[in-house]
């Protein structure tokens, strides 16, 4: 069994600088129930290997395709492929508002609503880098992780871009721990600003808890 000791001195003195506050014995709790949980990492995407692509549809939107099949589709029938959105929103006084989540001030006064919406969609025009689709035009149906097959949005600042541009040349597009999904995010730690590597959403969470130990 792992010992708190026995960590990289790096790792060690990252730990014990995060919980200070805790004590040496809260620490050494906290790696032996780490050591019990086992490294995990996502689920292949759903749908045939190759390359993702988009392609246009006649709905307006951008959808992913590979290998001939439209990902975010559930079946095909005469050229179509049928999908299914679960929408939410909530009635106020001013008229109906997208629910992002959170808290709400007014939640005795407020209305809720939902609607699963179904539809046909038919491929318009030839595919392309799904990079090049902006993020309004993308379909937001299909299984959660299609999300994340999707490229991230650029970064807001310039520092941000051109370390991911080094990370891309350096380590490729993809999240650098599974290698399934674009890296969304450069993953980095917070208390020594250290840079490793970028990462998808799938396992930012899963890295910051396990990866100190793993």
């Amino acid at each position: 069994m792992v010992s708190l000791d026995e960590l990289p001195p790096y790792r060690r003195a990252q730990l014990l600088w995060r919980w200070p506050h805790q004590g040496v014995a809260f620490v050494e709790d906290l790696v032996r129930d780490a050591e019990k949980v086992p490294c995990s990492l996502p689920s292949p995407p759903p749908g045939p290997p190759g390359k993702t692509l988009a392609v246009p549809g006649d709905d307006g939107r951008f959808h992913l395709e590979r290998a001939g099949r439209m990902l975010c589709g559930e079946a095909e029938a005469a050229g179509a492929w049928s999908h299914r959105q679960h929408c939410e929103w909530i009635e106020r006084e001013s008229g109906p508002q997208e629910w992002r989540g959170g808290r709400l001030d007014d939640a005795a006064t407020v209305i809720w609503g939902s609607l699963v919406v179904e539809w046909p969609v038919r491929a318009t025009g030839p595919a392309v880098d799904p990079g090049t689709a902006d993020r309004p035009d993308r379909c937001r149906g299909g299984r959660y992780e299609l999300m994340h097959l999707w490229p991230p949005r650029p970064a807001r600042t310039a520092s941000i871009r051109r370390l991911r541009a080094a990370l891309v040349d350096s380590l490729g597009a993809d999240c650098h721990l599974c290698g399934l999904y674009p890296g969304a995010m450069v993953d980095h730690d917070h208390q020594t600003g250290q840079v490793r590597g970028p990462l998808t959403e799938l396992t930012r969470e899963f890295s910051q808890v396990k990866g100190l130990f793993c």
